[in-house]
């Protein structure tokens, strides 16, 4: 298995993660689309949307977790293809950091990226 690293860059597009109190699943949206985040362990899928739809695009499946106080972590599957994304999302004081490990044929990619926080993003105490 090789790794390659990207390094962190400040990142461009708008992104929200939308939990609502007493449901098992939460939204992560990214650049303007809205995918359902299992909170249970299991899958959620999301059909892309029609505007997104070409050829080559698929259904996106999501699970995550909080595993700390101030950390989100996210496995994302694309039905059809062999690749898979875990996104972990750490929540600082005035900062998110988002790094993205991509798995495909036995490879690593790391990418990762931050962004101001806003007050309205951060997880509720």
């Amino acid at each position: 298995m090789s790794c390659s690293a990207v390094s962190s860059a400040e990142i461009k597009l708008p992104i929200r993660l939308i939990f609502r109190e007493g449901q098992n699943s939460a939204w992560f949206v990214a650049d303007g689309v809205a995918y359902a985040v299992d909170l249970d362990g299991l899958f959620r899928f999301t059909a892309p949307p029609a505007a997104l739809q070409v050829p080559s695009d698929a259904a996106r499946m999501l699970r995550g977790a909080w595993i700390d106080a101030d950390t989100f972590v996210m496995d994302l599957r694309i039905v059809g293809r062999v690749s898979s994304y875990i996104e972990t999302l750490q929540f600082q004081s005035d900062r998110l950091t988002l790094r993205e490990d991509y798995y495909v044929s036995g490879d690593q990619y790391i990418t990762s990226g931050f962004a101001p926080l806003k007050k309205h993003y951060r997880k509720k105490s």
